[in-house]
This record gives C-alpha cells, structure tokens and sequence, in this order.
C-alpha cells in the first residue's frame, strides 16, 4: 500500500513539474516572438532609411546607422549558425530546420539590436570622457588705483563715553 502511494506522490510531483516546464517553455517563447517582432520591425525601419535620413519620433535614422543595424544582424544570424552547426557536429545532436530558423533570427537580434546597443554606450562613454578644450583665460584686471589721502589721527572724545 505504501509503494502505491510513493509511487502516486512521484507521480503528482513529476506532473507539477511538467507543468512549471510547459509554462516556463511558454513564457520563453512568447520573449522569443517578442524579440524577432522587435528586431523585425526595426530591420523595416532601418530598410527605409537605407538611403536618405528618416526621421521618427523626433529621432534621426541616418543611411550608416541602418546599414551597420542590418549588417550587424547579418552577421550575427550567420555567427548563430556556424555555432549552432559546430554543437551540433559536436555533441551528435541533430537540430531540425525549425530550430535553426529561431538560431539565426536569435543570432539576428543579438548581432543587431545587442551589440548596437554596446556600441551606442560605448561611443557615449567616449564622448564622455573627452575633455573640452577651453580657449585661454584673458588676463585678469588691474588691481583698481587707491589714492591716498595723508594721514589724520582721529577725533576721538574719551570723555564723554564716560559720563
């Protein structure tokens, strides 16, 4: 009787955790449609500034900046394959054509978006710590010029400070 029992609790217990796992798989898919709707649109956006200045909600996308996003996420995307082909040679996994579409969009968002995001801090840590060059001080002004009046003793009244 209390093999079955054992065996029930086990059971109960492995079901609970399944369900934790469907609803962690769940949640990271729905961050991974978020991720490739983010970069998506902004590939979209970087495709038409691609060859004149587009402004967007008071920002500026210039030419350069939407051809190093996309180039970024090309290269990213092709980085994520090579990856996912050296573990799987590696580890004798077989990965389906599915799964390597979700590795380069993965590696798309991260060469894109991740590493734009690095370089835009790091260029504003540079801008940062450059030092502004100010133009020399003029000189300061001449003390201004006392005349002096020639010396008086005072007046003083000793007296009356005592009465």
């Amino acid at each position: 009787m209390q093999s079955n029992n054992q065996n029930f609790e086990l059971a109960m217990l492995i079901g609970v955790l399944m369900i934790v796992v469907a609803i962690i798989q769940f949640i990271a898919t729905l961050i991974l449609i978020g991720i490739i709707l983010v970069s998506g649109v902004l590939t979209l956006l970087s495709f038409w500034a691609w060859n004149q200045p587009r402004t967007l909600f008071g920002e500026v996308i210039t030419p350069d900046e939407a051809r190093g996003f996309v180039g970024r996420g090309v290269c990213g995307g092709f980085i994520a394959f090579i990856v996912g082909q050296l573990y799987a040679v590696i580890q004798h996994v077989n990965i389906t054509d599915n799964w390597y579409a979700l590795i380069i969009l993965g590696g798309y968002f991260l060469g894109s978006v991740v590493i734009g995001a690095a370089i835009e801090e790091e260029r504003a840590k540079a801008e940062a710590s450059v030092q502004e060059i100010l133009p020399p001080l003029a000189p300061p002004p001449p003390p201004p010029q006392f005349t002096q009046r020639p010396f008086e003793f005072a007046d003083w009244k000793d007296e009356e400070e005592f009465r």
